[in-house]
């Protein structure tokens, strides 16, 4: 999570966008939250891939 949100930052990219095949900790979560990160996990990965998650 900090490595994505550092490299949105570096590379002045207006969004970041982990993804897991499992679950993310509680921690990353927050994390997600304060900092604007889209996560992609287990539950949601169908609707990343069809474009039907909102990344904004």
């Amino acid at each position: 999570m900090q490595q994505a949100f550092a490299g949105m930052a570096f590379h002045n990219c207006q969004r970041c966008v982990v993804i897991t095949n499992s679950r993310f900790t509680a921690s990353a979560v927050a994390l997600a939250g304060r900092v604007g990160c889209v996560l992609v996990h287990e539950h949601n990965f169908d609707q990343f891939v069809l474009g039907e998650l909102p990344l904004a």
